[in-house]
């Protein structure tokens, strides 16, 4: 199997907390996204990228300030896709 990474699909916990009950939908989904890697037919060739941190608010970044698509920031797409690519990095070493 080839590698592949992911990323952990979801915002700051207060910005999901905010959001419908819908959404509870995309929390579990983002748990799972987590289990991934640890599932034994995958092991070592997934890897799951946390990005909640690289979450960045409207006013000091700029962006559409919209919620969703991280604000429209370039910033968290950036750092988003860097730690994919040190964890794909990693991957490809195994």
């Amino acid at each position: 199997m080839k590698p592949i990474t992911i990323t952990r699909r979801a915002f700051a916990l207060s910005t999901i907390a905010a959001l419908a009950l819908s959404s509870i939908n995309s929390v579990l989904a983002a748990e799972v996204q987590l289990g991934v890697p640890l599932r034994p037919e995958f092991k070592g060739t997934v890897a799951t990228v946390e990005t909640r941190d690289f979450w960045r608010s409207q006013e000091p970044f700029g962006g559409n300030n919209q919620g969703i698509h991280w604000n429209g920031n370039g910033e968290s797409y950036w750092l988003m896709g860097e730690a994919m690519g040190r964890a794909m990095a990693e991957l490809l070493k195994k």
